[in-house]
C-alpha cells in the first residue's frame, strides 16, 4: 500500500520529530508554516531543506517546504496540526478560507479544546481529529535539529465523527500503529496531562523562576509537598471526566507509566528518575509568555474548569491555581482564557455538549481499560451550564465571575 499524503503545519520541536520519524518509515511529508512564524522554516529551506534527527531517530532528512497554503493543502489528504494551541484559532482561519472536504484534520495536540475551536470557526472538512499529547519526548537542541529523545508506547487519539474503515487503518498507519483509540473527542480533552504536569511546579517554583536560579524543573522543582498538589488537581479533572460519564480517565502516573513503558511508584520518583525529563528538562527562565502557563493553563485547564462548573463541582485546587497565577502574571485568565463563551458554548448546556462531543457523536472504538488509581468525587449534575462562581482575584481587584 503507498504511504498517504500527509502534510505538516508547524516546525516546532513536536513537528521536527513527527516529520523525521515519518520520514525515517519512508513518508514524505509536506511542511507548511505561517507566514509570521518562520523563523525555522527559513532556517531549514536555507540549509537543503534538511532536518537533523538524533536519539530514537536518527539521520539526516529532506523535505518538501510548501510556500503558500493552497498549494500546501492541492497535494494533502492528511493534514497534522502541531502548534502551540495559542496558534489553533489563527491556524483554523486560514484553513477555513479553503476546501478541506477531502482533507483529514488531526490536531496533534489538540490542547484540549481544538475540535471545539473547529466547529465554532465552521471548518469544512472530511474529519478532524484530536489527540491530547504528542506521541514523542522531544527537544531542539539547534535550528534545523531535533532530538528525538522518546517515542511514546502509544498515544490517545478520537474523531469529531465516524471513520471509514480505510481512514481508521490509514490513520494508524500513519502513526505506525501506535494510537490508542478513543470513543471520543471529550474523552480526548480530559486526558489531557500537560496542566497536571506543567502548571504546579510552575507556580510553586516561581521565586526560584524569577530569580535566575538554574534547576531542574522535574528533579528539583517536584517535590512531595508539590507532587501531593500535583495529584490533587489530578482527581479534580478525573472528577470532570467522571461528571460527564467519561470513567476511561487514567491518572497522570498511570499515563506516564503507559506513555514511557515505565513503572514508577509515585509522582516524585517519576519527577527524579525520568531520564527524557531531567536530561534536557532545564526550567523555564520566566512565568511570562511561556506555554506551560499560557498554553497548559490559560488554554486547557480554564476550559477543563468551566466543564467541571457546568457540572456543579467546586474545584478547588484548580480555581487556586488559574486565580493564582492570573493575579502572577497580570493577566485574568477566567476572562481572556478558554471559557465556554469565548468557545462559543456559552448557553449551551453540559448534557448538549455530551451529545456534541462525547461518545453518542462518534462510532466507538477500542481503547485501554485502565481504572484510575485516585477515586473519584461524588458531584451533583445540573443541566445549566452558565454560572455563577465565588470570589475571583484579578488585576488587585476582588470581584464575582461570571465565567461563562
Amino acid at each position: 500500500m503507498p504511504h498517504a499524503r500527509v502534510g505538516i503545519i508547524g516546525l516546532g520541536q513536536g513537528a521536527k520529530a513527527l516529520a523525521v520519524h515519518l520520514a525515517s518509515r519512508g513518508y514524505r511529508p509536506l511542511i507548511y508554516c505561517s507566514p509570521n512564524h518562520r523563523a525555522e522554516y527559513d532556517h531549514v529551506k536555507a540549509h537543503d531543506n534538511s532536518l537533523k534527527a538524533t536519539h530514537a531517530v536518527q539521520g539526516s532528512f529532506r523535505f518538501r517546504l510548501i510556500d503558500e497554503l493552497g498549494d500546501f493543502i492541492a497535494q494533502i489528504d492528511y493534514l497534522i496540526i502541531v502548534t502551540l494551541s495559542t496558534a489553533h484559532r489563527d491556524i483554523l482561519r486560514a484553513l477555513h478560507m479553503h476546501d478541506l472536504r477531502n482533507i483529514t484534520v488531526i490536531a496533534l495536540p489538540g490542547g484540549g479544546s481544538f475540535t471545539a475551536k473547529a466547529r465554532q470557526i465552521g471548518l469544512r472538512a472530511r474529519n478532524v481529529l484530536e489527540s491530547c499529547t504528542l506521541p514523542y519526548a522531544s527537544r531542539s537542541p539547534a535550528p534545523g535539529e531535533v532530538a528525538v529523545l522518546y517515542i511514546k508506547k502509544t498515544f490517545p487519539l478520537a474523531s469529531a465523527k465516524p471513520m471509514s474503515e480505510k481512514d481508521y487503518h490509514i490513520v494508524s498507519r500513519i502513526f505506525d500503529d501506535r494510537v490508542d483509540w478513543r470513543n471520543s473527542i471529550l474523552n480526548v480533552w480530559l486526558n489531557c496531562t500537560n496542566p497536571v504536569v506543567h502548571c504546579p511546579p510552575m507556580l510553586f517554583n516561581a521565586g526560584r523562576i524569577e530569580s535566575g536560579d538554574t534547576f531542574h524543573l522535574y528533579g528539583q522543582g517536584i517535590t512531595p509537598s508539590v507532587a501531593r498538589a500535583t495529584m490533587a488537581l489530578d482527581a479534580e479533572r478525573m472528577a470532570i471526566a467522571a461528571s460527564f460519564g467519561e470513567h476511561d480517565v487514567p491518572s497522570v502516573l498511570e499515563w506516564t507509566n503507559i506513555w514511557y513503558d515505565s513503572n514508577y511508584p509515585d509522582w516524585v520518583s517519576f519527577a527524579r528518575e525520568s531520564a527524557p525529563h531531567n536530561k534536557h528538562g532545564l526550567a523555564p527562565t520566566s512565568l511570562q509568555g511561556h506555554r506551560f502557563l499560557d498554553e497548559d493553563m490559560k488554554e486547557t485547564m480554564v476550559f477543563w474548569y468551566c466543564l467541571g462548573r457546568a457540572r456543579g463541582l467546586e474545584l478547588p485546587v484548580m480555581s487556586s491555581l488559574i486565580v493564582l497565577t492570573s493575579a502572577m502574571v497580570e493577566d485574568d485568565y477566567l476572562e481572556t482564557g478558554n471559557t465556554l463563551r469565548s468557545l462559543g458554548l456559552g448557553g449551551v448546556s453540559a448534557d448538549e455538549i455530551c451529545r456534541l462531543f462525547g461518545a453518542q457523536a462518534v462510532k466507538a472504538v477500542p481503547s485501554h481499560d485502565v481504572e484510575p488509581a485516585i477515586p473519584f468525587t461524588k458531584v451533583s449534575s445540573p443541566k445549566c451550564a452558565t454560572f455563577s462562581s465565588d470570589l475571583g482575584f484579578v488585576g488587585g481587584q476582588v470581584r464575582s465571575l461570571i465565567l461563562m
